[in-house]
Protein backbone atom coordinates (compact mmCIF):
# COMPACT_ATOMS: atom_id res chain seq x y z
CA UNK A 1 0.00 0.00 0.00
CA UNK A 2 1.36 3.12 -1.54
CA UNK A 3 0.78 7.33 -1.41
CA UNK A 4 3.40 9.35 -3.02
CA UNK A 5 5.45 12.34 -1.36
CA UNK A 6 2.20 15.11 -0.75
CA UNK A 7 3.35 18.72 -1.34
CA UNK A 8 1.72 20.53 0.86
CA UNK A 9 1.66 19.72 4.94
CA UNK A 10 -1.23 17.03 5.55
CA UNK A 11 -3.62 17.75 8.70
CA UNK A 12 -2.43 16.22 11.45
CA UNK A 13 1.55 17.21 10.79
CA UNK A 14 3.83 19.62 12.89
CA UNK A 15 4.29 22.39 10.85
CA UNK A 16 6.44 25.85 10.37
CA UNK A 17 5.13 29.01 8.75
CA UNK A 18 5.69 32.79 9.25
CA UNK A 19 4.09 35.52 10.45
CA UNK A 20 4.25 39.18 11.63
CA UNK A 21 8.05 38.17 10.56
CA UNK A 22 8.17 36.08 13.30
CA UNK A 23 8.61 32.05 13.00
CA UNK A 24 5.44 29.93 14.28
CA UNK A 25 5.33 26.02 14.85
CA UNK A 26 1.95 24.29 15.35
CA UNK A 27 -0.36 21.90 14.55
CA UNK A 28 -1.99 21.79 11.04
CA UNK A 29 -5.23 20.94 12.27
CA UNK A 30 -6.85 21.23 9.15
CA UNK A 31 -9.58 23.21 6.66
CA UNK A 32 -11.61 26.35 6.99
CA UNK A 33 -15.22 26.99 4.91
CA UNK A 34 -12.66 29.54 2.78
CA UNK A 35 -10.00 26.62 2.66
CA UNK A 36 -7.68 28.88 4.92
CA UNK A 37 -5.35 25.96 6.80
CA UNK A 38 -6.28 26.62 10.33
CA UNK A 39 -2.46 25.67 12.55
CA UNK A 40 -2.85 25.52 16.35
CA UNK A 41 0.64 27.60 17.29
CA UNK A 42 2.97 26.45 19.98
CA UNK A 43 0.72 29.17 22.39
CA UNK A 44 -2.47 27.23 22.01
CA UNK A 45 -3.69 29.77 19.24
CA UNK A 46 -5.33 29.10 16.57
CA UNK A 47 -3.81 30.68 13.39
CA UNK A 48 -5.72 31.29 9.73
CA UNK A 49 -3.00 30.80 6.77
CA UNK A 50 -4.51 31.38 3.28
CA UNK A 51 -1.35 30.82 1.41
CA UNK A 52 -0.73 26.74 1.21
CA UNK A 53 2.87 27.84 -0.26
CA UNK A 54 3.80 29.48 3.45
CA UNK A 55 3.08 26.39 5.26
CA UNK A 56 6.01 23.89 5.41
CA UNK A 57 6.41 20.24 7.47
CA UNK A 58 8.02 20.89 10.47
CA UNK A 59 10.15 17.22 9.50
CA UNK A 60 10.14 16.81 5.71
CA UNK A 61 11.99 13.67 5.82
CA UNK A 62 9.51 12.49 8.22
CA UNK A 63 5.96 12.54 6.83
CA UNK A 64 2.85 12.10 8.37
CA UNK A 65 1.68 8.49 7.36
CA UNK A 66 -1.91 7.41 5.67
CA UNK A 67 -4.95 6.60 7.33
CA UNK A 68 -4.26 2.95 6.81
CA UNK A 69 -1.84 3.05 9.35
CA UNK A 70 -3.81 3.54 11.86
CA UNK A 71 -5.91 0.63 11.25
CA UNK A 72 -3.46 -1.88 10.06
CA UNK A 73 -2.17 -3.39 13.30
CA UNK A 74 -6.36 -3.95 14.01
CA UNK A 75 -7.00 -5.72 11.06
CA UNK A 76 -9.13 -3.35 9.77
CA UNK A 77 -7.47 -3.30 6.30
CA UNK A 78 -8.78 -5.69 4.02
CA UNK A 79 -7.37 -6.45 0.54
CA UNK A 80 -10.71 -6.55 -2.09
CA UNK A 81 -11.22 -9.96 -4.02
CA UNK A 82 -11.03 -9.93 -7.30
CA UNK A 83 -14.46 -9.88 -8.41
CA UNK A 84 -14.73 -7.03 -6.11
CA UNK A 85 -12.18 -5.16 -7.82
CA UNK A 86 -13.40 -6.10 -10.99
CA UNK A 87 -16.88 -4.64 -10.09
CA UNK A 88 -15.10 -1.34 -8.83
CA UNK A 89 -13.20 -0.92 -12.01
CA UNK A 90 -16.17 -1.79 -14.17
CA UNK A 91 -17.84 1.71 -12.57
CA UNK A 92 -14.80 3.61 -12.29
CA UNK A 93 -14.51 3.69 -16.04
CA UNK A 94 -17.45 5.15 -16.37
CA UNK A 95 -16.57 8.89 -18.44
CA UNK A 96 -18.44 11.60 -16.75
CA UNK A 97 -19.36 14.06 -19.60
CA UNK A 98 -17.65 16.09 -20.89
CA UNK A 99 -14.64 14.84 -19.16
CA UNK A 100 -12.60 11.66 -18.41
CA UNK A 101 -13.43 9.14 -16.17
CA UNK A 102 -14.03 8.88 -12.35
CA UNK A 103 -10.46 6.81 -11.96
CA UNK A 104 -9.14 9.55 -13.97
CA UNK A 105 -10.14 11.87 -10.71
CA UNK A 106 -8.49 9.37 -8.56
CA UNK A 107 -5.45 8.94 -9.88
CA UNK A 108 -4.82 12.88 -10.13
CA UNK A 109 -5.47 12.90 -6.71
CA UNK A 110 -3.77 10.43 -5.17
CA UNK A 111 -0.17 11.17 -7.41
CA UNK A 112 -0.29 14.49 -5.77
CA UNK A 113 -0.37 12.91 -2.32
CA UNK A 114 -3.68 13.06 -0.94
CA UNK A 115 -5.47 10.01 -0.07
CA UNK A 116 -9.20 9.63 -2.22
CA UNK A 117 -11.16 6.74 -1.38
CA UNK A 118 -14.62 5.71 -1.90
CA UNK A 119 -17.56 5.33 0.58
CA UNK A 120 -21.12 4.44 1.16
CA UNK A 121 -23.60 2.43 -0.98
CA UNK A 122 -21.33 2.09 -4.18
CA UNK A 123 -18.85 0.23 -1.54
CA UNK A 124 -21.76 -1.91 0.42
CA UNK A 125 -23.51 -2.76 -2.76
CA UNK A 126 -20.27 -4.11 -4.47
CA UNK A 127 -19.21 -6.15 -1.28
CA UNK A 128 -22.88 -7.44 -0.84
CA UNK A 129 -23.79 -8.24 -4.53
CA UNK A 130 -26.04 -5.70 -5.42
CA UNK A 131 -25.88 -3.08 -8.16
CA UNK A 132 -23.97 0.04 -7.39
CA UNK A 133 -25.54 3.22 -9.01
CA UNK A 134 -23.97 6.42 -7.18
CA UNK A 135 -20.26 6.71 -6.63
CA UNK A 136 -19.23 8.93 -3.63
CA UNK A 137 -15.68 10.20 -3.13
CA UNK A 138 -14.00 11.43 -0.18
CA UNK A 139 -10.52 12.75 -0.41
CA UNK A 140 -7.90 14.73 1.75
CA UNK A 141 -7.07 16.96 -0.83
CA UNK A 142 -7.86 20.74 -0.39
CA UNK A 143 -10.61 22.18 -2.80
CA UNK A 144 -8.34 24.83 -2.71
CA UNK A 145 -6.31 22.55 -4.83
CA UNK A 146 -8.79 20.19 -6.11
CA UNK A 147 -11.27 22.67 -8.09
CA UNK A 148 -8.04 23.68 -10.76
CA UNK A 149 -8.02 20.01 -11.27
CA UNK A 150 -11.31 19.82 -11.50
CA UNK A 151 -11.88 22.76 -14.04
CA UNK A 152 -9.10 21.46 -16.38
CA UNK A 153 -10.71 18.11 -16.29
CA UNK A 154 -14.34 18.76 -16.44
CA UNK A 155 -14.79 22.38 -17.43
CA UNK A 156 -14.78 25.37 -15.40
CA UNK A 157 -18.73 25.17 -15.41
CA UNK A 158 -19.65 21.77 -14.54
CA UNK A 159 -19.46 21.43 -10.54
CA UNK A 160 -21.43 22.82 -7.98
CA UNK A 161 -19.84 23.14 -4.24
CA UNK A 162 -21.31 23.69 -0.70
CA UNK A 163 -18.68 24.73 1.35
CA UNK A 164 -20.40 23.76 4.66
CA UNK A 165 -20.92 20.49 4.17
CA UNK A 166 -17.22 19.88 2.19
CA UNK A 167 -19.13 18.89 -1.12
CA UNK A 168 -18.47 19.09 -4.88
CA UNK A 169 -20.86 17.62 -7.36
CA UNK A 170 -19.33 17.18 -11.06
CA UNK A 171 -21.75 16.02 -13.72
CA UNK A 172 -22.29 18.23 -16.79
CA UNK A 173 -24.55 21.46 -16.48
CA UNK A 174 -27.38 19.60 -18.70
CA UNK A 175 -27.04 16.10 -17.80
CA UNK A 176 -26.81 15.14 -13.86
CA UNK A 177 -25.88 11.47 -14.72
CA UNK A 178 -23.60 9.89 -14.15
CA UNK A 179 -21.78 12.24 -12.06
CA UNK A 180 -18.94 12.32 -9.24
CA UNK A 181 -20.06 13.74 -5.75
CA UNK A 182 -16.70 14.57 -4.07
CA UNK A 183 -16.02 15.22 -0.21
CA UNK A 184 -13.49 16.26 2.25
CA UNK A 185 -13.19 14.05 5.30
CA UNK A 186 -15.31 15.32 7.86
CA UNK A 187 -13.59 17.37 10.93
CA UNK A 188 -15.63 18.98 12.88
CA UNK A 189 -19.29 21.04 12.53
CA UNK A 190 -19.88 19.94 9.48
CA UNK A 191 -23.18 21.40 7.99
CA UNK A 192 -22.91 24.74 9.71
CA UNK A 193 -20.83 27.67 9.90
CA UNK A 194 -17.85 26.43 11.94
CA UNK A 195 -17.39 23.57 9.38
CA UNK A 196 -13.60 22.11 9.30
CA UNK A 197 -12.41 19.53 7.37
CA UNK A 198 -9.35 17.44 7.47
CA UNK A 199 -8.13 14.08 7.56
CA UNK A 200 -9.27 11.24 10.04
CA UNK A 201 -11.01 8.61 9.42
CA UNK A 202 -11.77 7.90 12.77
CA UNK A 203 -13.44 11.28 13.54
CA UNK A 204 -15.28 10.63 9.42
CA UNK A 205 -16.65 7.79 9.91
CA UNK A 206 -18.62 8.36 13.19
CA UNK A 207 -20.32 11.67 11.39
CA UNK A 208 -21.90 8.37 9.27
CA UNK A 209 -25.04 7.06 10.21
CA UNK A 210 -24.08 2.94 9.32
CA UNK A 211 -21.14 0.75 9.71
CA UNK A 212 -21.82 -0.95 6.26
CA UNK A 213 -21.80 2.79 4.71
CA UNK A 214 -18.82 3.73 6.51
CA UNK A 215 -16.32 1.52 4.47
CA UNK A 216 -13.31 2.92 2.57
CA UNK A 217 -12.21 1.44 -0.42
CA UNK A 218 -9.20 2.77 -2.18
CA UNK A 219 -9.23 1.66 -5.94
CA UNK A 220 -5.52 2.74 -6.51
CA UNK A 221 -4.24 -0.17 -3.22
CA UNK A 222 -7.59 -2.20 -4.10
CA UNK A 223 -8.19 -2.42 -0.61
CA UNK A 224 -11.03 -1.56 2.16
CA UNK A 225 -10.31 0.28 5.73
CA UNK A 226 -13.27 -0.69 8.11
CA UNK A 227 -12.65 1.75 10.82
CA UNK A 228 -15.71 0.58 12.83
CA UNK A 229 -14.58 -2.95 12.53
CA UNK A 230 -17.48 -4.57 11.18
CA UNK A 231 -18.61 -2.71 8.24
CA UNK A 232 -17.60 -5.25 5.84
CA UNK A 233 -19.37 -7.91 7.64
CA UNK A 234 -22.46 -5.92 8.01
CA UNK A 235 -22.46 -4.95 4.17
CA UNK A 236 -22.24 -8.86 3.48
CA UNK A 237 -25.49 -9.82 6.18
CA UNK A 238 -27.88 -6.56 5.75
CA UNK A 239 -27.13 -5.41 8.99
CA UNK A 240 -28.27 -1.85 10.38
CA UNK A 241 -25.74 -1.03 13.34
CA UNK A 242 -25.18 3.09 13.99
CA UNK A 243 -22.09 4.53 14.33
CA UNK A 244 -22.96 8.00 14.33
CA UNK A 245 -21.56 10.14 17.58
CA UNK A 246 -24.33 12.36 17.98
CA UNK A 247 -21.86 14.37 20.23
CA UNK A 248 -20.62 15.90 16.92
CA UNK A 249 -22.12 18.94 16.09
CA UNK A 250 -24.34 18.96 13.51
CA UNK A 251 -27.74 20.17 12.12
CA UNK A 252 -30.17 18.50 13.92
CA UNK A 253 -31.86 17.21 10.77
CA UNK A 254 -29.22 15.28 9.51
CA UNK A 255 -28.95 13.20 13.19
CA UNK A 256 -32.86 13.40 12.85
CA UNK A 257 -32.63 11.71 9.07
CA UNK A 258 -31.04 8.65 10.23
CA UNK A 259 -34.21 7.75 11.57
CA UNK A 260 -36.01 7.72 8.74
CA UNK A 261 -32.78 5.92 6.81
CA UNK A 262 -33.24 3.10 9.69
CA UNK A 263 -36.66 2.53 8.34
CA UNK A 264 -35.44 3.01 4.33
CA UNK A 265 -32.51 -0.01 5.00
CA UNK A 266 -35.23 -2.10 6.94
CA UNK A 267 -37.50 -1.63 3.30
CA UNK A 268 -34.89 -3.15 1.71
CA UNK A 269 -34.62 -6.01 3.59
CA UNK A 270 -31.91 -5.17 5.86
CA UNK A 271 -32.36 -6.42 9.71
CA UNK A 272 -30.53 -4.14 12.74
CA UNK A 273 -28.68 -4.86 15.89
CA UNK A 274 -30.45 -4.85 19.34
CA UNK A 275 -27.99 -1.81 20.26
CA UNK A 276 -29.32 0.31 17.19
CA UNK A 277 -33.04 0.19 17.72
CA UNK A 278 -32.49 0.91 21.61
CA UNK A 279 -30.55 4.01 19.84
CA UNK A 280 -33.77 4.56 17.50
CA UNK A 281 -36.11 4.65 19.76
CA UNK A 282 -33.93 6.46 22.85
CA UNK A 283 -32.19 9.29 21.19
CA UNK A 284 -33.27 9.51 18.00
CA UNK A 285 -37.18 9.52 18.20
CA UNK A 286 -36.87 12.78 20.22
CA UNK A 287 -34.39 14.63 17.77
CA UNK A 288 -36.72 13.59 14.99
CA UNK A 289 -40.10 15.21 16.99
CA UNK A 290 -37.81 18.34 16.94
CA UNK A 291 -38.11 18.53 13.38
CA UNK A 292 -40.00 21.47 11.68
CA UNK A 293 -43.19 19.39 9.74
CA UNK A 294 -42.02 20.63 6.11
CA UNK A 295 -38.76 19.02 6.85
CA UNK A 296 -40.05 15.94 8.08
CA UNK A 297 -42.37 15.18 4.76
CA UNK A 298 -39.22 16.46 2.42
CA UNK A 299 -36.43 14.14 4.31
CA UNK A 300 -39.58 11.05 3.84
CA UNK A 301 -40.00 12.14 0.29
CA UNK A 302 -36.09 11.79 0.27
CA UNK A 303 -35.21 8.90 1.61
CA UNK A 304 -37.29 6.55 0.58
CA UNK A 305 -39.67 7.75 -2.07
CA UNK A 306 -37.06 9.13 -4.88
CA UNK A 307 -35.73 7.43 -7.43
CA UNK A 308 -38.53 4.84 -6.69
CA UNK A 309 -41.36 4.25 -9.35
CA UNK A 310 -44.67 6.34 -8.63
CA UNK A 311 -46.75 2.83 -8.83
CA UNK A 312 -44.43 1.97 -5.82
CA UNK A 313 -45.21 4.82 -3.83
CA UNK A 314 -47.68 3.35 -1.60
CA UNK A 315 -46.34 0.12 -1.22
CA UNK A 316 -43.30 2.12 0.05
CA UNK A 317 -45.34 3.71 2.69
CA UNK A 318 -47.40 1.25 3.79
CA UNK A 319 -44.16 -0.71 4.49
CA UNK A 320 -42.97 1.81 6.90
CA UNK A 321 -45.32 2.30 8.40
CA UNK A 322 -45.81 -1.15 9.47
CA UNK A 323 -41.95 -1.32 10.57
CA UNK A 324 -42.32 1.68 12.42
CA UNK A 325 -44.90 0.29 14.62
CA UNK A 326 -43.00 -3.15 15.04
CA UNK A 327 -39.79 -1.08 16.02
CA UNK A 328 -42.10 0.98 18.97
CA UNK A 329 -42.11 4.08 16.81
CA UNK A 330 -45.77 3.94 16.22
CA UNK A 331 -46.23 7.46 17.70
CA UNK A 332 -43.82 9.13 15.05
CA UNK A 333 -46.15 7.53 11.97
CA UNK A 334 -49.29 8.41 13.98
CA UNK A 335 -47.95 11.81 15.17
CA UNK A 336 -46.42 12.96 11.86
CA UNK A 337 -47.04 11.22 8.87
CA UNK A 338 -50.93 9.43 9.22
CA UNK A 339 -52.89 12.88 7.92
CA UNK A 340 -50.37 13.36 5.61
CA UNK A 341 -50.32 10.98 2.86
CA UNK A 342 -51.62 13.04 0.35
CA UNK A 343 -48.22 15.46 0.89
CA UNK A 344 -46.21 12.57 0.72
CA UNK A 345 -47.28 11.68 -2.72
CA UNK A 346 -47.19 14.87 -4.12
Amino acid sequence: MKLPDCITPRPGEMVVTYTGLTKMEGEFIGYGLSDELLIKNQFGNTTFINDYLKVRPKNPLKRQSANWEQFQASGLTIEASVPEVEAFNNILETRIPPGPTYMDLITEVWSRGYEIYLVGGTVRDVINGNTANDVDLVTSMPFKLIIPLIESMYGDRNYSRSPQNGFISVACKDKYDPSIDLKNFFLFAPGTTSATFGSDLNRDYKIRDFACNSVYYDPINKFYIDPSGRGIVDSKNKIIHIVKDLTAEHPVYNKASVLLRFFKFMNRGYDYTDESLKLIQKEYIPLFSGMGHLKRISTFKTQLLKKNPIHEVDDIIQKTRMNMTNCGCEEIWMKFYDAHITELKS
